[in-house]
């Protein structure tokens, strides 16, 4: 995986050449954690027995070396069932991981004119988005617009990431987790969920395109972290009728299945702000 050493990410290749070349899908650098990447081997001139392909796949994990200017890499080989491991293609769900990844397959096929003679193909394809985190902001229960169902939220919030999304939920308490605690959760989320108040203040440290779902006061005035989120390339989803007007003492009690959806909502969407919003649009309609 010599392409992996390289100062600049291998970049998505069609290899439509010579005797085989593998498809892969989706064919860009847009996918993230749990997103299903499919592989299919073709052969237009040599005749390969399909259902005896081997399949091998490869996660390599890179990060660059502020001290060094290189790329520190590592590598897990990609766990395959009997179905994904052998036969003309099939698919898998790309794993977490806190580091930028890409992926290595390799096919080898026997010819199918029995002399025993393999051809391998390999293909270096996608960069995955490393912000695979569901991030709930807490509020301590002396503050205003403290979430007084929360721990019933926490659970739906859980619940929707590891056994629907695949994803990892975590809860951020920025009075006690500080600006290294921040550093360390904030960069690898997709989802950030949050009422309104300072912690969302901590959407500075997101990666660019995180989806920032804020539980929205009723007064107009008050969008402070909408203009944040643009400024800094978040994409910002209000989710209204949560908090009461004049909402700056009291506890909040926040409808779980509508908080839920509206996460969901979020993952979902497309990636970048202007792009496909048909899942926001379609779940914000039944909120």
């Amino acid at each position: 995986m010599a392409d992996l050493l390289k100062k600049a990410p291998p970049k998505a290749d069609t290899n439509k050449e010579n005797d085989l070349w593998i498809e892969s899908t989706p064919s860009s650098y847009s996918w993230g954690f749990g997103d299903p990447v499919s592989y299919t081997l073709h052969s237009p001139t040599v005749a390969i027995d399909t259902d005896n392909v081997k399949w091998r796949i490869v996660n390599g994990h890179c990060v660059l070396n502020p001290c060094t200017g290189n790329q520190d890499c590592h590598f897990h080989e990609v766990s395959l069932n009997a179905e994904q491991s052998k036969g003309p293609g099939s698919s898998f769900k790309a794993s977490p991981h806190p580091m930028e990844s890409y992926i290595k397959i390799t096919a080898t096929a026997p010819k199918a004119d029995g002399s025993g003679d393999v051809l391998t193909k390999e293909l270096i394809t996608h960069c995955v988005a490393y912000n695979y985190k569901i991030v709930w902001l807490h509020r301590d229960p002396w503050q205003p617009r403290a979430v007084g169902n929360e721990a019933a939220l926490l659970l739906a919030l859980q619940r929707l990431a590891e056994t629907e999304l695949g994803a990892i939920f975590q809860v951020l308490d920025g009075s006690k987790a500080g600006l290294s605690g921040a550093l360390r959760v904030l960069p690898q989320a997709r989802v950030v969920v949050g009422v309104h108040g300072a912690n969302l203040a901590n959407a500075v440290f997101c990666a660019n395109g995180t989806r920032l779902v804020e539980l929205t006061m009723q007064e107009p005035e008050f969008r402070e972290y909408e203009y944040l989120a643009s400024a800094i390339g978040l994409i910002y989803r209000p989710l209204e009728g949560q908090v009461p007007a004049n909402g700056f003492e009291d506890i909040v009690w926040v409808n779980e299945e509508k908080v839920v959806a509206a996460v969901r909502a979020a993952w979902r969407e497309g990636g970048e702000e202007g792009g496909e919003r048909e899942e926001w649009d379609k779940e914000k309609d039944e909120l």
